[in-house]
């Protein structure tokens, strides 16, 4: 172990209150949409181990010009996230050792908020920490949380979520690359800005010279809006509150909402040197993408790439790991990695139409050296341009129509593809004139389109789309039976006409199918009520059509409670006796898997013995059906 580090380490705090109470390091306010109004807040807190513990609910004020609220949130996860090696993980202050540990608590609560084009949710917490080196006198202030959002204009979004370390040890000396790892779940365009520390209100809290909140560590610290990369080389040992704040976007630039961390860097004198910040450029790229510079990449929509990247970190021991945030914002992304110093990394994408937008991912590599690890983050600037695209190709049949609708630009022009059935008024249909995005068509023979737009730019202004037409067909669904009991069956079928080999069958939901996929299965049931089928038919050719009208009413099973008395219980030759049978019960419908049907009436069927008349049957009437 580095006995100097661990001194060092034991001297500094993380914790916004020192003597006071709750050891807090920082945190951020995140919110999720329900629906209906309804959001669930997250308060996460981060807390210094070595400190007393958190509470398990804390208050949300919500203020806004309709009107105040608050929310009582309640501890639901509390875990783990000390930036030390694997190994050492067991002696952190979280699991009663020397080392600095730090714990992720998370406060839920849910609320319906009425409809406002402003709400601030806060919270604050009495003291900061009077170690803090940037801040006067710190310990006199509250720590402070807040994020915003419009909920009138946007009635369902989400906050952006952050992903990577929240109190990050950083080495004197050594140059720090560090992003937030932010990710939107709406794909809302964000930037970032580096704000004041705040205390309850949101009031700002002065810096000691020569600090500042846009330089909170050092002179010359860069901050990227665009990505929200971070980088500095500290000068000085300290704790350092940074406080980022990310605003969220709508595609004609209107502000949706904020939200930020307030975070502390810890600085510490160090003999482990983090992994190289000058690595990690792409390398051997390849796709219809193009690289526009050593961590950028253009590409319109539908386009692809893959590339590698490489890692390394001075301390030839050291074995590289890297964690990401590329899942989120490149959705279907692959990524993968080679090696353990150096490390390579591969990553592959193809860009989804009608997803245009800036999606910056981070890969943020960690040595796993003991007992505290070093990291650095890398962003990768990923722009991806609008284009022009329509589709997918459509099959039709008889009197099916094809809607289909064209991204990318505001006007189109449709024409096609010569061989094809001409455009007129009566197979083609502008449904939003005069822009002609969506639009029907309904030709008498395969024909390709050609939609071309007034988008300006690189990617193309153009795509083709094509509507096949193929023989009609025709189809009988039946069934055996629309009513059965419990224990009875019923036979499903479809016939198409023409019956050619080739149909395909899909039966919604199979819940009591004999199969799924088949023209003719045989549907039970376990339970009574009342089951509706659709069954969607394709053709060889293609062409798909559905019908919804099959459907089963499923009734409950009756066992009869009777009696039975005889006139006279012995009687001569030629001479006869009364049967008189007493139905105790009487529900309005009794069905059994031995009797065809449920019909009105109930009937008795008696055998005497040998010698005398047999088969005697007595009918009785409704309501008791047969049995």
């Amino acid at each position: 172990m580095h006995r100097k580090l661990l001194a060092l380490v034991a001297l500094s705090t993380l914790s916004w209150n020192v003597a006071k109470a709750t050891h807090v390091a920082g945190g951020e306010i995140i919110y999720e949409c329900l629906g209906n109004g309804q959001y669930q807040f997250s308060l996460i807190l981060y807390r210094d181990c070595a400190g007393t513990t958190l509470g398990t609910s804390y208050t949300l004020d919500f203020t806004s010009p309709c009107g105040n609220q608050s929310l009582t949130v309640d501890v639901d996860t509390v875990f783990e996230v000390s930036q030390l090696c694997e190994d050492q993980l067991p002696f952190s202050s979280c699991n009663g050792g020397n080392l600095p540990g730090l714990e992720q608590h998370v406060f839920t609560g849910t609320i319906t908020l009425p409809p406002c084009d402003f709400w601030t949710a806060s919270w604050s917490l009495c003291c900061r920490n009077d170690a803090i080196s940037n801040l006067q006198t710190p310990g006199t202030y509250d720590g402070y949380l807040e994020t915003s959002m419009n909920n009138e204009d946007y009635p369902c979004d989400n906050s952006p979520v952050f992903t990577n370390a929240p109190i990050p040890y950083v080495c004197l000396n050594q140059p720090v690359v560090y992003s937030y790892g932010v990710y939107d779940p709406d794909g809302d365009s964000l930037s970032y800005a580096l704000i004041s520390a705040m205390t309850t209100g949101g009031v700002p809290i002065p810096y000691v010279f020569p600090y500042t909140f846009l330089e909170p560590i050092q002179a010359g610290l860069t901050f990227d809006p665009f990505t929200g990369l971070l980088q500095f080389t500290p000068n000085a040992i300290g704790n350092y509150v940074v406080v980022m704040e990310v605003t969220q976007y709508d595609d004609d630039g209107n502000v949706i909402g904020t939200t930020l961390r307030d975070m502390q860097f810890v600085v510490i004198a160090c003999t482990n040197q983090a992994p190289d910040p000058t690595a990690g450029a792409i390398d051997n790229f390849s796709g219809t993408a193009v690289q526009t510079g050593p961590f950028s990449i253009e590409l319109c929509e539908s386009d692809n790439f893959c590339f590698e990247a490489t890692f390394t970190d001075p301390d030839a021991g050291d074995t590289l790991t890297f964690s990401s945030n590329i899942q989120q914002n490149l959705p279907g992304s692959t990524i993968s990695a080679t090696g353990a110093n150096p490390l390579t990394i591969t990553v592959c994408w193809t860009a989804q139409a009608g997803n245009s937008g800036f999606f910056p991912f981070t890969i943020t590599v960690e040595d796993g050296n003991c007992p505290i690890s070093a990291f650095q983050t890398f962003v990768y600037a990923t722009n991806v341009l609008q284009r022009t695209s329509v589709g997918p190709d459509q099959t039709i049949c008889g009197p099916q129509i094809a809607e289909i609708e064209a991204q990318g630009g505001l006007n189109f022009v449709w024409t096609i593809i010569p061989g094809g059935d001409p455009i007129t008024g009566q197979n083609f249909t502008c449904l939003d004139p005069p822009f002609c995005s969506e639009v029907i068509a309904d030709p008498n023979s395969t024909t390709s389109y050609i939609v071309t737009s007034d988008l300006a730019g690189t990617c193309i202004n153009a795509d083709t789309v094509t509507v096949f037409v193929v023989s009609d067909f025709t189809f009988a669904a039946t069934q055996s039976d629309d009513t059965l009991c419990l224990g009875e069956t019923a036979q499903l079928n479809v016939v198409p006409n023409p019956n050619l080999p080739g149909y395909t069958f899909e039966w919604i939901p199979t819940l009591g199918l004999s199969a799924g996929d088949i023209a003719n299965p045989i549907a039970g049931y376990s339970q009574p009520g009342s089951y509706a089928y659709t069954v969607e038919i394709t053709s060889p050719d293609g062409c798909v059509k559905q019908d919804t009208t099959l459907g089963l009413v499923v009734l409950p099973g009756f066992v009869p409670d009777f009696t039975l008395t005889v006139a006279d219980s012995s009687f001569c030759e030629g001479q006869g006796t009364t049967f008189t049978v007493d139905i105790d019960n009487s529900p309005p419908i009794y069905c059994g898997p031995n009797f065809a049907g449920c019909t009105s009436g109930i009937v008795a069927d008696f055998e005497l013995g040998t010698g005398v008349d047999q088969g005697t049957t007595t009918s009785y009437p409704a309501p008791y059906g047969n049995w």
